[in-house]
This record gives structure tokens, sequence and C-alpha cells, in this order.
């Protein structure tokens, strides 16, 4: 409570302020990462969703060159009892998504 003269509590208030300071950029780099993988997890769904009903409707040949458009990779396709399943991954995030063929299967 008392200061006696010549004390310096002024450096542990800089210190405490610093380290809030750096708990408070952490906080904000963390919130900012988590929300790129995010918006990488939904880009990369889309992309998945998409490329697997081109692959139902049209064959794996416009489903590989719809995940290239989209700055994806296709690194599975299946076509099984009607159903086509698909694997991509986008902005580093991996997604999976089917989709049913029509009566004729894909045409490619």
């Amino acid at each position: 409570m008392f200061q006696e003269p010549g004390s310096n509590e002024r450096g542990q208030a800089m210190l405490l302020s610093t380290i809030w300071l750096a708990l408070a950029v952490a906080l904000a780099v963390s919130v900012v990462w988590f929300g790129q993988r995010l918006g990488a997890a939904g880009h990369a769904q889309g992309v998945a969703d998409a490329v697997a009903l081109a692959g139902a409707v049209e064959g794996r040949d416009r489903a590989e060159g719809l995940a290239a458009r989209n700055d994806a990779l296709l690194i599975e396709y299946r076509v099984r009892g009607g159903v086509v399943s698909v694997v991509v991954v986008a902005d580093g995030a991996r997604a999976e998504s089917t989709a049913m063929t029509g009566a004729d299967g894909p045409s490619g």
C-alpha cells in the first residue's frame, strides 16, 4: 500500500500490461486462424458437393475438371449401386460427398 521512497512499482504494471497485450494478440490470431479454417472447410464441402453431382450426372472427367476449376484436388471417386462418392481437398481441407446417379448411371 505504502510506497517506499525510490521504489518503482510501475515496472510491475508494465509487465502485466505486456502479458495481457500478448494474450490478447494470441487470442486474436487464434480467432482469425479458426475462422480461416472454417471458411476452408466450407469451401471444400461446397466443392465436394458440386463435384459429386457433376460426377453423378456427367461422369468422372467432368468431376475432375470441376474440382480443378475450383482449385481442389479430387482424391477419390467411386460409383457403387447408383451412388457417386467423392473425396476432395481444397484450401488444405478435406471433404466428402455423395450424389445419386440417374437411372442409366453417369455417362463417363
